[in-house]
């Protein structure tokens, strides 16, 4: 599908596990690039809001472009660090960290509502891991609007799983599910699930053969970090609050599109010739100090962060031969 297209791409560049540790590098250093431009923004020994609230859209030349790209920056920095931190349970190392710190400690998260890294689509629907998918003979007028009936994870007599399937999908369309609903099997019983992108709206129903539901599960029973996890993703999905909540998205991409291209034109304008123009270091070590250790608490919570940190700082040790 179109949609699972663009996913990869928005999520691993459609190079499986290696773009989605890419993005999550990416992710890592915007990070680091809205702390450290906040800390930049910060008024010192300045009067009025002009330069920190609105840009003086008067001026000319570099303080107007500096403006639009830090009280925009400012504006956005903060859904733009939740959309950066409600991506990242999907990518390869953070969510693989993740799930290992709940087999450590257990009861903290699920982890099974989305997908980490680049999952083949034959073993996965929607995030929930199936086994070899046995294909249930079709039958006709089985299809109902909103509902998606997979292949089952285990195999029926033809006339049992078509009947139990044909009980459960009426069973189904008395539930009021938000569409889309799945419906999959295991052993002798059904699930029917909401698989909403508006992931606080889900819900998951087990239902026997003869269409009785015998258990319920809800969003608001899912543990502290499902939940948390749920409402950033549907957030950052667009779905949480309608139309409004893509609006806001719709404002950040455009405010992250302005200070990109502002900063651009600063940088163009500021560069000597002939050299990328990186400004000298600050004579002062307090805000050094400070930084270095805003890196190390990033760094322990990002981890490609601190590995490109390392790399980073060991580069810097070689000695570069210049010609005399």
């Amino acid at each position: 599908r179109f949609e699972r297209l663009v996913f990869r791409l928005h999520g691993q560049l459609l190079l499986g596990n290696v773009g989605s540790v890419i993005m999550e590098m990416v992710a890592s250093w915007t990070i680091v690039l809205i702390v450290t431009g906040v800390l930049l923004w910060w008024p010192r020994h300045q009067r009025g809001l002009a330069g920190i609230v609105y840009p003086r859209l008067g001026t000319k030349g570099r303080t107007r472009w500096r403006d639009i790209h830090a009280v925009t920056g400012v504006w956005t920095s903060v859904f733009l660090v939740l959309f950066l931190v409600s991506g990242l349970p999907w990518s390869f190392v953070w969510g693989h960290t993740l799930q290992s710190v709940e087999n450590t400690l257990g009861r903290l998260t699920s982890v099974k509502d989305w997908e980490i890294g680049a999952v083949p689509a034959a073993a996965v629907i929607a995030g929930h891991p199936l086994g070899q998918p046995q294909k249930l003979p079709a039958k006709e007028n089985m299809d109902m609007p909103g509902m998606d009936m997979p292949a089952a994870s285990t195999s029926f007599a033809e006339g049992d799983g078509i009947s139990g399937l044909d009980t459960v999908v009426r069973t189904a369309s008395t539930l009021s599910l938000p569409a889309p609903v799945i419906i999959t099997s295991s052993g002798s019983l059904w699930t029917v699930r909401s698989d909403t992108q508006n992931r606080p709206l889900r819900e998951s129903m087990t239902v026997t053969p003869d269409g009785h539901v015998v258990k319920q599960e809800t969003f608001a029973e899912k543990g502290l970090m499902d939940r948390v996890i749920g409402y950033g993703v549907a957030a950052h999905e667009g779905q949480l609050f309608g139309k409004m909540n893509q609006a806001v998205n719709l404002l950040v991409a455009m405010g992250l599109l302005m200070m990109s291209s502002a900063a651009t034109i600063l940088w163009l304008k500021r560069k000597p010739e002939g050299s990328l123009g990186a400004p000298l270091a600050l004579p002062t070590q307090t805000y050094g100090l400070g930084g270095i250790i805003i890196l190390i608490i990033l760094a322990l919570f990002l981890p490609e962060l601190g590995l490109s940190l390392v790399v980073l700082a060991l580069a810097n040790l070689i000695p570069i031969k210049t010609k005399p």
